[in-house]
């Protein structure tokens, strides 16, 4: 055998070692012990894992203030209201920061689910990303213990309860 020959089998040989060692190392820490704060506990015993009974979901809604006695209102009305929190993001409507009668008949929660994100200023397209960065750093610091986030825009369709299965 040639010297090419013996450090290709070395190599491959410490390679198999290496390969051995991590797959040990993962069999002692399983997949379902880095996850298992998403659940109510784990039995070690058997690797089983007991999943609380619903997950917790938390709606963030990207819409702009003209669409607030529109879009985001169906999109409350359809599917949104499933949710077991949401937050419209956007600039605060003039209909609520000015208190204005009509929405008196809107629902309580409707009305204050609407987080305007710390820190912006215009809200337009150019700025969606930072809308979007500022209002998930908000929400964590707020409502840090949800199994789920999701992000929808205002022309969007979610059945809720398909998620939760």
């Amino acid at each position: 055998m040639g010297l090419k020959q013996k450090t290709l089998v070395s190599l491959i040989f410490f390679l198999g070692i290496i390969l051995y060692i991590t797959y040990k190392i993962t069999v002692n820490r399983t997949y379902f012990d880095i996850i298992s704060y998403h659940f109510k506990y784990l039995n070690e015993s058997n690797n089983t894992i007991y999943l609380s009974e619903q997950p917790r979901i938390f709606c963030l809604l990207l819409t702009s203030k003209k669409n607030f006695q529109t879009k985001a209102k169906v999109l409350y009305d359809v599917w949104a209201n499933k949710c077991d929190n949401l937050r419209f993001l956007s600039l605060k409507p003039d209909e609520l920061a000015q208190n204005i009668t009509n929405t008196q008949s809107l629902d309580e929660r409707y009305k204050e689910s609407w987080l305007e994100p710390m820190g912006l200023k215009e809200d337009s397209y150019d700025k969606l990303t930072n809308k979007m960065y500022l209002s998930l750093k908000q929400i964590y610091k707020i409502d840090p213990n949800y199994d789920w986030y999701l992000k929808a825009d205002d022309d969007t369709f979610i059945f809720i309860d398909n998620l939760r299965k």
